[in-house]
């Protein structure tokens, strides 16, 4: 008998494609690696502003480097810091997906000069062609 190892986050998966840019949200546990379709993946549990329940979301590579740039390698600092929430509709092996970027306070989503997305503190300015580059101010939204 064939059995694969149980989600160690159980509940509800953040919807993505229902999420607002610029809307606030905190990691309300620590980071967990498992096993994915395409390999190991990076989940923890979120709080959206104006929702009581968590969720869960996956952590992408931009944001996960994000995240230990701003607040250190282990995910317990991670934990009620205020994150920009920035779905982006993007191409990922010839299919249309949405990426849902994390972004610490003072930092902002662009584009480095092999114009890949990344999140870097808003005093670095690694814009290759300006205009191209979207810039998400966390301390403009109220939270």
């Amino acid at each position: 008998m064939k059995f694969t190892k149980p989600n160690q986050n159980s509940g509800p998966w953040l919807d993505i494609e229902k999420v607002v840019a610029g809307t606030r949200a905190k990691l309300v546990s620590e980071a967990v690696e498992s096993e994915g379709k395409y390999g190991l993946k990076v989940e923890a549990k979120i709080r959206v502003e104006g929702e009581n329940e968590t969720k869960n979301v996956n952590i992408n590579k931009p944001s996960l480097a994000a995240l230990i740039n701003a607040y250190g390698d282990d995910s317990k600092n991670w934990i009620n810091k205020v994150l920009t929430l920035q779905p982006k509709e993007m191409f990922v092996s010839g299919r249309e997906v949405i990426a849902l970027f994390l972004i610490p306070e003072g930092y902002h989503l662009t584009k480095d000069q092999n114009k890949y997305l990344v999140i870097v503190p808003m005093q670095e300015s690694i814009n290759v062609d300006e205009g191209e580059s979207e810039v998400i101010d966390p301390s403009e939204i109220p939270f």
